[in-house]
């Protein structure tokens, strides 16, 4: 995983708790897919736009007007709108959103971090 960019490490998760390095939208953007022949959606990321959510937020007013920076921090955790967003991720990436939540939520952001950087790593073989 290359954590080598201007952005902050902590506005790379996304509300929903997407971690945006792993996410291939994301990727295009950052290594200017296009401009290699790849024809992906780019994903410049919601936090370091201003934006507070681009797809829980049209549902979600704490979200959308920023009064909860990730969904765990809201009385409703999960709602229905993230558990079918959780299911389609976990049918379709093999990863969980809320799995990611309750791991921040028990041991926080930073740990997280930590644990998708050692997770996600490339290993070299020689």
């Amino acid at each position: 995983m290359d954590t080598n960019h201007t952005t902050n490490r902590e506005d790379l998760i996304a509300p929903c708790g997407m971690d945006c390095l792993l996410c291939v939208a994301y990727q295009s953007q950052l290594h200017d897919l296009k401009k290699q022949g790849f024809h992906r959606q780019y994903c410049q990321l919601c936090i370091p736009r201003g934006k507070n959510c681009l797809h829980m937020g049209d549902s979600c007013e704490l979200l959308r007007d920023g009064r909860v920076r990730l969904c765990f921090e809201c009385t409703a955790f999960p709602c229905q709108r993230l558990k079918l967003l959780d299911k389609r991720y976990r049918t379709k990436y093999h990863m969980s959103m809320i799995e990611n939540l309750r791991s921040m939520q028990e041991n926080g952001i930073e740990a997280f971090i930590s644990e998708q950087v050692e997770r996600w790593k490339c290993e070299t073989w020689y």
